[in-house]
């Protein structure tokens, strides 16, 4: 018995070298979103979403970094084409730098309406989202709102939309939320009254 098992441990260890480590599947976009919400998605057009209700002076929105997985890690940039406050990069226009990582957040109130979502990056020359030779971008909308913002940098030949995620959600205004809370309130009421 012990011989055998000191001819079979050369083995396993040759064979432990020999095969490749296994190393983590890269998640779909459809993975990220679902992480994001559990909830349904749907893609709509970029031209709606500039044009939502969410881009108006004087809106609240806050910017989440989801996820990035570019093999290069060429994306530098995600920025609004507005003003907004605060302004943490002093450039009235970014958002997130290369600094930044997956997790970071950033609420901040615009004092213009935005013209454009763009998406930096410092392979070859600047790539813009939309359009671009080799930047594009899909908008895609949650059931409670929230928007996805999923860049495709087409380096690779690849299309996952995958390669830098980031989310748009507008913070209710005080009056709205207070509407909508009385609201919820009111079905409450009516909900039990039926009871009885």
């Amino acid at each position: 018995m012990r011989a055998m098992v000191a001819k079979l441990v050369p083995l396993l260890v040759v064979a432990g070298i020999a095969a490749p480590s296994a190393q983590a599947a890269e998640p779909t976009l459809a993975d990220i979103l679902q992480g994001v919400e559990a909830t349904s998605w749907t893609q709509i057009d970029y031209a709606d979403f500039i044009g939502g209700s969410w881009n108006q002076v004087g809106q609240q929105l806050t910017f989440t970094f989801v996820a990035e997985h570019t093999a290069h890690a060429a994306t530098q940039e995600f920025w609004l084409d507005a003003t907004f406050t605060p302004d943490p990069y002093g450039y009235s226009s970014v958002i997130f730098s290369g600094a930044d990582v997956p997790g970071a957040t950033l609420t901040v109130t615009l004092e213009s309406v935005a013209s454009r979502i763009l998406f930096n990056s410092s392979i070859n020359a600047d790539q813009l989202a939309p359009g671009g030779d080799a930047g594009d971008l899909q908008v895609w909308l949650s059931a409670s709102g929230t928007y996805a913002l999923a860049y495709e940098d087409w380096i690779y030949g690849g299309s996952d939309y995958n390669d830098f995620v980031v989310t748009v959600s507008a913070v209710p205004e005080p009056a709205n939320l207070a509407m909508l809370l009385a609201g919820l309130g009111l079905l409450g009421v009516a909900a039990r009254r039926k009871r009885k």
